[in-house]
């Protein structure tokens, strides 16, 4: 992995409200099913984008090629991201400027209030890229294969199993603020790029956690990239869509 140095980044800290749906993610879905194991968060990091020494703007000319221009400002990849390798763990970077200028669209389109957008679009940010997180290096079993799988992995596949990690972290809540979260995630889904809406295909069938957990373990094992598959739609992998 390149080295950085993070003399503008500060390390993330959580909040009370995302302590408790970290808490809800990694108990009651990830350490829940019996393929993944964590006994600590992975390193993250906060600042503006600028401050990261990673390779940033290659990274963010991939993540705009062929998007037509109304898209991608939305994905949440952009406001934050997890940077890993093949064989190593990753960490995380949340960008508070781009999270800044994209709460301040949404607030106005949905007439919310922006500080209370801004601080749950950064807990949506925190959340997706810890899903990267679980689902890449959090293996309780062939660990080093799958790492190296995900690596390899369509986009598609690793951007459903983070959004649906937002989406699992909230399953049963029913607050103001939960609500909130869900209409600002609903806002994001509809306005960014391909990879990022096809959980929205699963309808209510997301909240089934252990199965597509379960399915999207066995994409890794068996090299396969079936997003049908993992969204709940055929019973088996086709066995035609591999790397």
């Amino acid at each position: 992995m390149a080295k950085t140095n993070k003399v503008n980044m500060t390390p993330y800290r959580f909040n009370p409200f995302e302590m408790d749906l970290l808490r809800r993610l990694t108990f009651n879905v990830y350490l829940k099913n019996r393929h993944f194991e964590m006994n600590r968060w992975p390193v993250i990091y906060w600042g503006d984008f600028h401050a990261s020494l990673q390779d940033i703007e290659k990274h963010n000319t991939r993540e705009y090629e062929n998007r037509n221009k109304d898209y991608g400002k939305y994905d949440i990849d952009l406001l934050g991201c997890y940077f890993y390798t093949s064989t190593e763990e990753g960490y995380v970077e949340i960008y508070g400027d781009r999270i800044h200028h994209c709460a301040k669209d949404i607030s106005d389109d949905l007439g919310l209030d922006f500080k209370l957008t801004r601080s749950l679009l950064q807990t949506i940010v925190l959340l997706h890229e810890i899903g990267h997180w679980f689902s890449h290096a959090c293996f309780k079993e062939y660990r080093n294969h799958r790492m190296y799988v995900f690596t390899h992995q369509t986009k598609e596949i690793k951007e459903t199993i983070a959004q649906l990690s937002v989406m699992w972290s909230v399953v049963g809540l029913q607050n103001k603020k939960v609500k909130t979260l869900l209409e600002i995630m609903s806002y994001l889904s509809h306005n960014q790029s391909w990879p990022y809406k096809q959980y929205l295909k699963m309808g209510n069938e997301y909240k089934k956690k252990s199965t597509v957990l379960n399915r999207y373990v066995n994409l890794l094992d068996f090299e396969n990239s079936d997003l049908d598959y993992l969204l709940l739609k055929n019973k088996r992998p086709d066995p035609y869509r591999r790397f």
